[in-house]
């Protein structure tokens, strides 16, 4: 697959604008200070709706031309899951080592594992007992909250794509639209038992199906379709690295560099080399292995339901 052809427009730079958006905003926060504002919403939380645009719009294009469950449900897993194993693994084991916390493994453990099931659990593990503690956020990885919200917009969009007509479909996102909003503005409770805050989901969720519905009218958002930063998608995708990894490097930088806005610039220099050491080792190739793997998952099913049919 050449993946620059298929990427004649900005989203990539819009990506990684909104990612460095999120650590910018958060390496604020991470020193105790007060986060850059944007009409009343943070500058973090103003590029992660952004973010859910990007994906709404680039999602619902995908499911337009090919709505197959089966690879859908592949690229999402290839595109997320192995970056977060990695980020979680890797800063459990250099907290632990760090921190010499070795009294506390176990909650390290924890913490790798239950953030793994946050996708479906609908809550994330912040804290590990005996690390960053005394800092203004003792927070190990901060910016993963997002991440159950943004898979369970992907599963309602794929179920609208799958179970309704083309007429439909149109109708069915203005109206979680309305319900988004109206969850936004009304739903100020958690889901018993997940900490799913329904408010927070209802304001991600709004601007993930803005951009679907943008999608289904074939509307392309103004400056992300212009090819005017197109080249920068030549040395590929770095803002889901950028995005998972930039908290933990902030903590580590703001403690051991003097200076907030030289540990600024250190953690965005660490983060983007991250971002595209993770994307050049192994997303890009999750990504481009999608089909092979959508094709034998679809292969084994078919088998176990052949097989099973036979008894």
């Amino acid at each position: 697959m050449n993946w620059t052809a298929e990427r004649e427009n900005s989203f990539d730079f819009a990506r990684v604008v909104a990612a460095s958006g999120v650590l910018i905003s958060h390496h604020f926060a991470i020193n105790g200070k007060t986060e850059p504002n944007i009409g009343g919403v943070t500058l973090g939380f103003a590029a992660v709706m952004v973010f859910f645009f990007m994906s709404g719009y680039l999602l619902s294009n995908s499911l337009q031309k090919n709505n197959d469950i089966t690879r859908f449900v592949t690229a999402r897993i290839l595109r997320i899951l192995p970056n977060l194993i990695f980020v979680l693994f890797v800063t459990s084991v250099f907290t632990l080592i760090s921190f010499h916390n070795y009294e506390n493994i176990f909650d390290h453990v924890r913490y790798v594992a239950q953030n793994i099931l946050m996708i479906v659990q609908g809550s994330t593990r912040f804290d590990i007992r005996g690390v960053f503690e005394g800092r203004p956020y003792t927070a190990v990885n901060g910016s993963l909250w997002t991440l159950p919200y943004e898979v369970w917009c992907y599963i309602i969009l794929l179920l609208i794509f799958v179970g309704f007509r083309s007429t439909q479909i149109r109708i069915a996102i203005y109206a979680l639209i309305v319900a988004a909003l109206a969850a936004w503005t009304l739903a100020q409770f958690k889901v018993p038992l997940t900490g799913f805050e329904v408010s927070y989901f209802g304001k991600l969720a709004a601007f993930f199906y803005i951009g679907a519905l943008f999608a289904v009218h074939a509307i392309k958002p103004p400056l992300l379709s212009s090819r005017r930063m197109h080249w920068f998608s030549k040395g590929g995708d770095p803002s889901y690295g950028m995005y998972i990894f930039a908290w933990p490097i902030q903590q580590y930088c703001s403690i051991w560099i003097e200076g907030f806005w030289t540990s600024m610039a250190a953690a965005f220099l660490l983060t983007m080399l991250t971002g595209y050491f993770t994307w050049h080792v192994f997303e890009r190739r999750c990504i481009q292995s999608v089909g092979s793997v959508a094709a034998m998952v679809r292969q084994k099913f078919s088998f176990a339901y052949r097989a099973n049919r036979s008894i």
